[in-house]
């Protein structure tokens, strides 16, 4: 929880490094003209920088060019418009389970 008082950018970083098993972004063109954004996903980057904890996990919500720091990085397409659009989100959530080390048929969804 970002608490009042204290400095916004130390509490981003410390949340990312002892609390956030994974960070999920949403991209989106406001997303990518936010600095804070910006610095979250930064962060949790150099969290993993070879990519072996796979603790970030992008998600382009809006069509949006993906930056350049986060080109290696597979991430998942949000189907919102979509002539298949109920069996392309079910896709698109089941894999978003198995990313963050979910399995939803456990909770019978």
């Amino acid at each position: 929880m970002i608490m009042p008082g204290k400095v916004f950018s130390e509490q981003i970083a410390d949340m990312i490094k002892s609390g956030c098993r994974k960070t999920i972004i949403l991209l989106s063109p406001d997303y990518l003209e936010s600095e804070w954004c910006s610095y979250e996903a930064r962060m949790a980057l150099h969290e993993s920088p070879d990519c072996k904890k796979h603790n970030l996990i992008p998600i382009v919500f809006r069509s949006c060019q993906v930056p350049r720091f986060l080109e290696h990085i597979y991430y998942l397409d949000y189907p919102r418009y979509h002539s298949n659009r109920d069996s392309c989100q079910k896709f698109f959530w089941a894999r978003l389970f198995r990313a963050v080390n979910h399995d939803p048929t456990k909770n019978g969804r």
